[in-house]
């Protein structure tokens, strides 16, 4: 079956095939453009922390398809949208830490620039 080499019980977020419910919007949602690309990847992981975007890298590995990442989706071409990948979405990894003290801040990829200021 699909999900056989997907390790989906150690996934903390979610994950979507081509005919699931729920895979449109997770394809689409955080796209902003009125002319959504005619492209599908094979399995969608919306991962929640860096142990689920290690589960989806191992899955495109053992399943030989390609990887295609989404942070905000805010690319106007859809491209991380390819037809048979693994598009990994980190558009709710958004945690955000400063350290006064080094005056540096640690953003994951999903923080957009509103988030940041």
């Amino acid at each position: 079956p699909r999900v056989a080499n997907m390790q989906v019980e150690r996934l903390k977020g979610s994950y979507f095939f081509k005919n699931d419910e729920g895979y449109e919007q997770a394809r689409t949602g955080r796209l902003f453009v009125g002319n959504v690309p005619e492209r599908f990847p094979a399995a969608i992981v919306i991962a929640k922390c860096k142990e689920d975007v290690q589960v989806a890298v191992q899955y495109a590995k053992d399943s030989g398809q390609a990887i295609t990442v989404r942070s905000g989706g805010h690319n106007w071409f859809g491209a991380s949208l390819r037809d048979g990948c693994v598009l990994i979405d980190l558009g709710d990894m958004k945690s955000i830490a400063v350290d006064a003290s080094t005056k540096t801040v640690t953003a994951e990829p999903g923080a957009n620039g509103l988030e940041l200021l």
